[in-house]
């Protein structure tokens, strides 16, 4: 069996060896678990033939394996083979029953919210709203649609994804530029393949970036400053969601809850694609690309 991305092979034997398997998440940080479905992100050239696997393509009843290719599939038209985890994200129907089945556990019934970037959760007189958020916005993009205040005004508890308050603290702040930095003697160079460090310098050049900015960062911290370049040249430099509702839940004196502190997040970004730092920024370079079509 062979990966169609770096042509890595390995005994059909391993597979059905006994191993405990760490978490592994898609590229887009989510959990993936045996049984998922996932779609590729990227056109995979199968090394020693001319079969492609293309961008989307669905990847069903996956397999989650030890490993640098940590997923053990089997490819419609072109068999068995294992891929990096990086290289695909969880479909939106895995996403949807996770939720579902978090929901239904619970005793709740998930009706669509109109058609907006809002849902409603109820069942026998209580009710959640789960709401889809942007952390960056254009001023255009105000105001929110009048489903997200019907939701606050419904809603006795706000719940974020993170405490933004906390993010904005010095204490916050100096732990991030330690956690997602290099130590001393190691840099971003050291850790990409020279030829995509090439590819990442000459993006940098022809946007005026000085790559030396860039160096000290781990590759997940590099990434997340490469987006955010590029989006606020697209125009997002105002709040998003989740800044405008928790200020707006603290001048009505609503409680606040988090699903993550910033400690957890730093940890998710400070250890995002260890070892696959070329596969992260090339990825990254790839997306900006597209990103005015993403967030048109």
């Amino acid at each position: 069996m062979i990966c169609p991305e770096c042509a890595h092979e390995w005994s059909p034997n391993a597979a059905n060896e006994a191993h405990a398997i760490t978490a592994i998440k898609d590229s887009n940080g989510n959990l993936l678990a045996d049984g998922d479905t996932v779609s590729v992100i990227k056109d995979l050239n199968v090394k020693g033939s001319s079969s492609v696997v293309k961008v989307g393509t669905r990847v069903k009843n996956i397999r989650l394996v030890d490993g640098d290719h940590d997923i053990d599939c089997k490819i419609d038209g072109i068999g068995a083979m294992k891929l990096k985890s990086i290289f695909v994200k969880q479909s939106l129907m895995c996403l949807a029953k996770l939720v579902l089945f978090s929901i239904f556990t619970s005793g709740i019934w998930f009706p669509a919210f109109a058609s907006t970037p809002v849902w409603k959760v109820e069942k026998d007189g209580s009710h959640i709203f789960i709401g889809g958020t942007v952390h960056l916005l254009t001023p255009a993009d105000f105001p929110l649609p009048e489903a997200f205040d019907v939701a606050d005004q419904q809603s006795d508890k706000i719940i974020f994804e993170a405490n933004s308050d906390d993010m904005a603290t010095p204490e916050f702040m100096l732990s991030m530029m330690q956690s997602l930095s290099y130590p001393k003697g190691q840099n971003l160079k050291l850790a990409l393949s020279a030829e995509t460090y090439q590819t990442l310098s000459r993006y940098c050049e022809e946007r005026n970036i000085p790559i030396e900015t860039l160096l000290p960062f781990k590759a997940g911290m590099v990434s997340m400053m490469l987006s955010m370049t590029e989006l606020q040249k697209l125009g997002f430099t105002s709040e998003g969601v989740d800044t405008f509702y928790n200020q707006k839940a603290k001048q009505d004196k609503k409680p606040i809850a988090v699903l993550e502190t910033v400690e957890q997040q730093l940890t998710f970004i400070s250890n995002m694609a260890r070892g696959q730092e070329d596969d992260l920024i090339i990825y990254t370079l790839k997306e900006m690309e597209t990103l005015p079509q993403q967030m048109d």
